[in-house]
């Protein structure tokens, strides 16, 4: 299988997330909120959204790229950024903070949202034109597919005062909010699944290598076989011209039966040379098969489940996940549902099979894009419901 190779410009270890400071570089933690289409959410803001704002831990903007072959999220590390060396441009992104009193859980009242340009825009509008974000109630609207959105302030409910702000952002800290060490640990993982496709692309050409020099090596082997046995016969023809004629017919037998010999010797090395040789092409194929097995898994990482069945182990419809076991390879996989589907929670059950198209997200995580539940088989035996006995 071809693979494409990206080029990996320095180490994971000493990159730098290239972070927005000022507007004119936009450019064109704890939990995650996926909004699906056509869903909304509401929460207090405890951010402003302006990358020039000091002590504004809630906000964390910056750039990233859509690295497709690889179905990957990248943040740019600027001079280190293998998407950059591609000459990819990135987009400009946001991670926010928001406050949600009513969760019974106080880690679960801190939750973090991604936006996307269109978002950090609207919100810079209002942040300019109204007066401010930070602790004030939003209501956000996920209108399309492909990222649009609506938001709006809630009227009905006051801001946060000042202190409860700053109690709160602080409480946020405590519970281990750093979207900094966040988008750091995503290009890290993004970094490190581009140097194992290279590896791996490396690994396919030198055992290409090999087996080319496998083969000449082989061939050359045969070749010296040959001319060993030939310099032993013309050896034996030298010595038969040495001899008096009178013995000449007897030499010409003798020479006779030393040649069918040498021919028979012949013969039998050619056959342990073809038997190493056919050892060799099934050693070959075994390793083939081995490599196959370890392409099929990176094609599967970079393009996604399709059309693959499962087996449901545990479906969980309060978080939207569902465990599954892949069907023929028995893996175990957690499925996150995407946005735009809405399972049906009552036929997911434990045993049930199912069909799903997913992709990994920015987290190294299966989103579900695609749902499907095997139809129930009808039971011969079972009762008709619905029926008066008589």
């Amino acid at each position: 299988m071809a693979k494409t190779k990206t080029k990996t410009k320095g180490k994971a270890g000493g990159m730098q997330i290239r972070q927005i400071r000022n507007k004119k570089e936009r450019g064109g933690g704890g939990n995650f909120i996926r909004l699906k289409t056509d869903t909304a959410m509401k929460g207090f803001a405890l951010f402003t959204p302006d990358p020039e704002v000091e002590g504004n831990p809630g906000w964390f903007e910056y750039l990233e790229h859509y690295d497709k072959p690889n179905n990957q999220y990248v943040p740019c590390t600027g001079d280190s950024c293998y998407m950059c060396d591609l000459g990819e441009n990135p987009s400009p992104r946001a991670l926010s903070l928001w406050y949600f009193p009513e969760a019974a859980d106080e880690k679960d009242q801190f939750k973090s949202f991604k936006m996307n340009g269109f978002l950090i825009r609207d919100f810079d509008e209002i942040h300019t034109e109204e007066g401010g974000v930070l602790g004030r109630k939003f209501r956000v609207k996920r209108m399309t597919d492909d990222g649009k959105y609506r938001v709006s302030p809630t009227a009905e409910t006051k801001p946060l005062p000042k202190k409860e702000i700053a109690r709160l952002l602080k409480l946020a800290e405590e519970n281990g909010q750093d979207f900094a060490a966040d988008i750091l640990r995503q290009a890290k993982r993004a970094a490190e699944k581009i140097s194992a496709v290279d590896a791996l692309t490396d690994d396919d050409d030198d055992d290409d290598d090999d087996e080319d020099e496998e083969e000449t090596t082989s061939r050359k082997g045969k070749a010296s076989t040959k001319n060993s046995s030939k310099s032993k016969k013309d050896e034996d023809e030298d010595d038969d011209d040495d001899e008096d004629d009178e013995d000449e017919d007897e030499d010409e037998d003798e020479d006779d039966e030393d040649e069918n010999d040498d021919d028979d010797e012949d013969d039998d090395e050619d056959d342990e040379s073809d038997d190493d040789e056919d050892e060799d092409e099934d050693d070959d194929e075994e390793d083939d098969d081995e490599d196959e097995d370890d392409e099929d898994e990176d094609e599967e990482e970079a393009e996604g489940l399709k059309s693959q069945k499962a087996v449901v182990t545990t479906p969980d419809e309060a978080n939207e996940v569902i465990s599954a076991k892949l069907d023929g390879a028995g893996r175990a996989v957690k499925l996150y549902v995407g946005d735009g589907l809405d399972p049906d929670w009552d036929k997911i059950k434990k045993g049930v099979e199912i069909t799903v198209d997913a992709l990994k997200d920015d987290e190294d995580d299966w989103v579900l894009t695609s749902l499907k539940v095997a139809k129930a088989k009808a039971d011969s035996k079972a009762k008709p419901k619905g029926r008066a006995k008589k």
